[in-house]
């Protein structure tokens, strides 16, 4: 329960904490650092229906930081590599379904000071491949993304917020316009 009281999760599509909108495929080219994480676990002592049961919103969090290993399962929970295919451009089938393999979605974690110990504050990206974060951009980033969430303070008091953005291309470029109704499917399956 520790983690899910201490994690927000948000999708935002078509938003950029970034400053300023990129086109498809791209992102901010400097990486202040790559970490590799933790192996994620596979097995839970609590089964899928349990944690549906237990399942609730929560906007108060206990005052305690994450672990580098609940920053690894979140993400491989959220994206992560399941069956790895080189041939696949996404390095494998992942933990969501993504219409034809496209995997339009890409998912950072904004961390606000002492939010993740070890983690200094910081906009991180993960890589899916390789089970690594990079950092793209340092600072605490909470307050912004709390203003931008309609300035919900739930948001800037989390230790960390998932945010989920697309390259609505990847799927578009295959399915035309109802490829991003798909999109938003897919952010509904990893939130």
């Amino acid at each position: 329960m520790l983690l899910i009281s201490m994690l927000t999760a948000i999708g935002l599509i078509g938003f950029s904490i970034f400053g300023t909108k990129f086109k498809a495929e791209e992102k901010p080219k400097k990486v202040e650092l790559k970490i590799k994480l933790p192996q994620p676990s596979y097995k839970s002592e609590t089964s899928i229906e349990e944690a549906l049961k237990l399942r609730r919103s929560i906007r108060e969090y206990e005052d305690r930081p994450l672990t580098i290993k609940h920053v690894s399962q979140l993400f491989w929970a959220a994206q992560g590599v399941t069956k790895p295919e080189p041939w696949l451009r996404a390095g494998g089938f992942k933990t969501a379904p993504s219409a034809g393999a496209t995997y339009p979605l890409e998912v950072y974690m904004v961390v606000k000071e002492g939010g993740v110990e070890g983690l200094e504050p910081g906009i991180y990206h993960y890589l899916p491949k390789t089970h690594e974060i990079e950092l793209v951009k340092k600072g605490d980033y909470s307050r912004e993304l709390m203003r931008a969430a309609l300035d919900q303070e739930w948001v800037g008091a989390a230790a960390v917020n998932m945010v989920i953005t697309a390259v609505y291309e990847r799927t578009t470029k295959r399915y035309g316009d109802r490829g991003i109704r798909y999109v938003h499917m897919e952010v509904g399956h990893v939130g």
